[in-house]
C-alpha cells in the first residue's frame, strides 16, 4: 500500500533528481521503439528515451501525477500518458519495452503479489516483447544488500532520517527524511516527510516486498519470461526479461 502519493506529484521531479539510470536500459533503446514506463510518477528517464528516438508513454493511476509530467515535458508528441492501474486489463495496442523503475515493482508486488505484477506487465508488452526492473532483490548469501532512493537496509531502523536538501523550480529549500520499518522478513514500511521552507507539506508511506533471488526467477518462469540479464552493478537489481508466451 501507500498512502498520499497523488499529493507528491507537485514535488516529485525534485525527488527523482539523482536516480540511478538503469545500466541495461540502454540495449532497449532504439529509434521508434514504443516505450512504457509504470508506475511513472511525473517520468523516471523520458530524456533518455528521447535522446535515443523512442517514444513513451507514461502509466500511473494517478491523475495529479500525470497531470505534472505533462507540465514538466510539455507538449511533446513523443511523450504520452494514459490513466491506469496495472493488474486491469489493457486494451490498447501493446508495447515493444515495458520499464517499471526505481523500486517500483516491490511496491507492486505488495497489492499484486509478484506473479501478478509480472503478469501485469507482461500484458503490456508484444510476445517477444522487453521488460526491464529495477528493483530491490534479496540475496541471502550476498554481503552488500540492495538499496533504493527511499530505502536502505544498511541504514537505522525505528528513527527518522534526513535524506537531502534541494531547490525546487521556484527555488524553495525542499527537504525530505524518512522511517524505515520491518514488518515481516519479506516487507518494509518506509514513511517519508517532505517540507518546503521548513514548512511541513505532505507525509506518506509505502510497503515494500523483497522478493528472494531464488523465488522471484521462479515467478519469472511460471509468468512467461525468460530471463536475458541480471545486473547487480548499480544498488538495485536490474532484471531484463524477454516475454516468450
Amino acid at each position: 500500500m501507500t498512502t498520499a502519493y497523488p499529493a507528491r506529484a507537485k514535488l516529485y521531479d525534485v525527488e527523482l533528481r539523482g536516480i540511478s539510470l538503469p545500466l541495461l536500459l540502454g540495449r532497449l533503446l532504439r529509434p521508434s521503439k514504443q516505450l512504457c514506463e509504470v508506475p511513472s510518477g511525473t517520468g523516471h528517464f523520458v530524456s533518455t528515451y528521447l535522446e535515443a528516438g523512442c517514444s513513451v508513454t507514461l502509466l500511473d493511476m494517478e491523475i495529479q501525477m500525470l497531470n505534472r509530467a505533462i507540465e514538466v515535458h510539455g507538449n511533446n508528441p513523443a511523450v504520452r500518458t494514459a490513466l491506469h492501474e496495472l493488474g486491469r486489463n489493457w486494451n490498447t495496442s501493446r508495447f515493444d519495452v515495458a520499464i517499471s523503475p526505481n523500486a517500483a515493482p516491490n511496491f507492486l508486488f505488495g497489492t499484486l503479489g509478484v506473479e501478478g505484477t509480472l503478469s501485469a506487465l507482461s500484458d503490456l508488452v508484444t510476445i517477444d516483447g522487453d521488460v526491464l526492473l529495477q528493483l530491490l532483490v534479496a540475496y541471502p548469501h550476498s554481503p552488500r544488500p540492495d538499496r533504493a532512493s527511499c530505502f536502505d537496509p544498511m541504514a537505522p531502523f525505528g528513527e527518522w532520517l534526513h535524506e537531502w536538501e534541494r531547490e525546487d523550480a521556484e527555488n524553495r529549500l525542499v527537504t525530505r527524511e524518512r522511517f524505515q520499518q520491518r514488518l515481516d522478513p519479506a516487507t518494509v514500511r518506509v514513511h517519508q516527510r517532505l517540507a518546503i521552507d521548513g514548512a511541513r507539506y505532505v507525509e506518506s508511506a509505502v510497503n515494500l516486498v523483497i522478493p528472494v533471488h531464488p523465488e522471484l526467477v521462479a515467478h519469472c518462469d511460471r509468468t512467461g519470461y525468460r530471463i536475458l540479464d541480471i545486473c547487480r552493478s548499480g544498488p538495485m537489481t536490474e532484471m531484463h526479461l524477454l516475454k516468450v508466451r
